[in-house]
């Protein structure tokens, strides 16, 4: 049973880094630095992906990341 809960808070703590490494590689095509980034901002939605930001704003997207992360 030790072993099940261990592997189950293991996987939920890897969702949440995941699910926060999105969201943070999301936010700087909405409002990033072309030059910083290497690419020219705003082309994940020129693409028509989905993003984050794109689904709940900005500072939604800032938010959940947080508490993701435990900030």
């Amino acid at each position: 049973m030790a072993v099940r809960r261990r592997n189950w808070r293991l996987k939920r703590y890897g969702q949440a880094i995941g699910l926060a490494f999105q969201i943070a590689a999301d936010v700087p095509d909405v409002e990033g630095d072309s030059a910083a980034l290497g690419k020219r901002v705003g082309q994940d939605t020129q693409h028509g992906k989905a993003t984050y930001p794109a689904l709940l704003g900005m500072e939604t997207s800032r938010q959940r990341a947080a508490a993701l992360t435990g900030r």
